[in-house]
């Protein structure tokens, strides 16, 4: 072979060489362009809904989980009610009708409502004589195919549990605050100050809005929140919470007084006793010196500490305990059964002025047959509507000026 054959052989073999290297080049990158198509698909790909209620597992099927037009995420109030220890009745509660765009929950003695297409819900007790309290959720309750539904947002409020969604993972998770009670028992780590979880009623509703009523080893009670940080120091004697307001009533040995959910004094340590008798507009019956009266939300004196009880407690089929009368004149104003020396009266507790001296025997209320209310007192054992009485007080009395 000549010298230049041989060159242009070799020629040959580079141009060759280069075009399988270039080839295994470009293979490579069409295999790395084709594991990067693959991997933003993959995360398009929308993994199924999975539910934990309490760290179980819950089938899920179309009419649990349901999506609106926002992207935000609803669930059936009546399939998590089955599933957090709540008895769910549709209707409104004690309207003994059968509505499908209303329901109630009720758990002990606890009592949630709900009416769709309405963002305002109302909670009270079995064996509460006050009226109900009001929450306002981020969104309306939605209903479709006559299923009631609540977003995954308003559960807090709406059911006291606490809810995560991890959007990546298509996982919802559901706690009630009973549950988190138990498991905040058992892991609040021993370097910490901390020796006990309060188990009162009122103070596991705290734990839905991430507030944890604890306890030292003095059985002094303070806040934290879920990552163990303090809120409200641990220097009270006890702590009740008071959802409807986000506030405390709490005590100093035997002096009571509310604050707020960060520690503020709203009402200070002042009484041998402090009770919400009124929530719109919030008012508490104190006690002082073995006397009663009332203060508004800002502390100031409505009744005066000077009567040895507030409202009639009944025992009699037919008669209901009474503590606010509604619409006592024609301002519509509310008074408050007020009680010296086994005798009742009556207090007006818009201006603080007395309706009726402490002169009756009773004073009370009949529920009629439609629900409604209607007011009575008893004198020398004679039973008078109470509206009667009132205008019989106020034509009786003589202005002398």
């Amino acid at each position: 072979m000549s010298l230049l054959d041989q060159e242009v052989q070799e020629s040959k073999e580079q141009k060759g060489k280069k075009i399988v290297l270039m080839l295994l080049i470009a293979c490579i990158i069409l295999l790395v362009l084709l594991l990067v198509i693959m991997y933003a698909m993959s995360g398009n790909i929308s993994k199924p809904l999975s539910l934990t209620i309490n760290n179980n597992a819950i089938t899920v099927d179309n009419s649990i989980i349901i999506t609106d037009q926002n992207g935000i995420n609803y669930i059936a109030i009546e399939k998590i009610a089955n599933q957090t220890g709540y008895q769910y009745l549709r209707g409104g509660y004690l309207e003994y009708v059968e509505d499908n765009t209303k329901c109630y929950l009720e758990k002990e003695n606890q009592i949630i409502q709900f009416e769709a297409n309405s963002n305002i819900i109302y909670k009270t007790k079995t064996d509460s004589n006050i009226e109900y309290e009001k929450y306002e959720l981020k969104n309306n309750i939605i209903q479709s195919n006559n299923i009631l539904y609540i977003a995954l947002e308003d559960l807090n409020v709406g059911l006291n549990v606490v809810c995560s969604y991890v959007e990546q993972e298509n996982k919802i998770a559901i706690s009630t605050v009973e549950q988190l009670t138990t498991d905040y028992i058992t892991s609040i780590p021993a370097n910490t100050q901390y020796t006990a979880v309060s188990e009162e009623p009122n103070n596991k509703k705290a734990i839905a809005y991430n507030m944890i009523v604890v306890s030292t080893a003095n059985n002094r009670w303070g806040v934290i929140d879920a990552n163990y940080s303090t809120i409200i120091s641990n220097k009270y004697s006890s702590m009740d919470y008071v959802e409807a307001y986000q506030l405390f009533i709490v005590s100093d040995g035997n002096r009571y007084g509310v604050i707020t959910s960060n520690g503020a004094a709203v009402i200070d340590l002042n009484y041998d006793e402090i009770e919400i008798i009124n929530y719109y507009p919030l008012l508490y019956k104190v006690k002082q010196n073995n006397k009663y009266g009332v203060i508004d939300e800002e502390g100031k004196t409505v009744v005066n500490i000077q009567y040895d009880k507030l409202g009639y407690e009944s025992t009699e089929t037919g008669i209901n305990s009474t503590m606010i009368i509604e619409n006592i004149n024609s301002d519509n104003e509310s008074g408050i059964v007020v009680s010296n020396g086994g005798k009742y009266g009556i207090v007006n507790l818009s201006d603080g002025t007395v309706v009726s001296d402490c002169v009756l025997d009773k004073i009370y209320s009949k529920t009629e047959n439609n629900g409604s209310k209607v007011y009575y007192i008893e004198l020398q054992q004679t039973e008078v509507d109470l509206n009667r009485y009132i205008e019989y007080l106020n034509t009786s009395r003589v202005d002398i000026n």
